[in-house]
């Protein structure tokens, strides 16, 4: 994660072979956007993510 002013990314990475489930805070996070995907139909929902096998994702927002 990188923050500046009121600006943040989040890179979020799956380096194994299988799906892997991530919970993500709900609460701290409004409107994030995909800025970068290595597949076309990533899940765009905040929350609770399912991570394909070496699935890697950047999310963006602001505060």
């Amino acid at each position: 994660m990188r923050n500046w002013q009121n600006e943040h990314l989040l890179v979020i990475s799956n380096f194994y072979g299988n799906t892997v489930d991530v919970l993500l805070p709900v609460e701290v996070v409004k409107n994030p956007t995909i800025i970068i995907s290595n597949y076309r139909d990533s899940q765009t929902t905040w929350g609770e993510l399912r991570l394909r096998p070496y699935e890697s994702l950047v999310y963006y927002w602001e505060t």
